[in-house]
């Protein structure tokens, strides 16, 4: 009777939809939890920019300015394009104003939305 039972899980791992193995090789198409914040992320200037200056900047690069964080030259953003965040890192490299741009995955706004999940 204990065998009958164990051959019974083995047999519902192996031939089952929803087993370890075939979820590791069929990934979701996206990740669980991911919402439309997706493109939504912390960009940090080297200056201050006159804010004419910053909204030139951002049109460039088609970066909408959601918040400043604090005092410091931290912005939240998005990014109305679809390019990953190695595409958008590989664009503004050798934008002397820029110091560097992350996925937000801690800053909330009083607004009330949440960030992006870990990838």
């Amino acid at each position: 009777m204990r065998h009958r039972s164990w051959a019974l899980i083995s047999l519902s791992f192996v031939a089952g939809g929803n087993s370890v193995a075939s979820s590791a090789q069929n990934p979701p198409s996206k990740p669980l939890g991911q919402t439309a914040m997706q493109t939504e992320y912390l960009l940090k200037l080297k200056t201050t920019l006159k804010a004419e200056d910053r909204k030139k900047l951002f049109k460039k690069y088609t970066f909408q300015e959601v918040q400043k964080v604090g005092s410091t030259e931290l912005y939240l953003i998005r990014v109305s394009s679809k390019l990953s965040l190695k595409e958008i890192q590989d664009k503004i490299k050798n934008e002397s104003t820029i110091s560097y741009i992350e996925r937000n995955t801690m800053y909330h706004t009083q607004k009330g939305t949440a960030p992006n999940p870990t990838e």
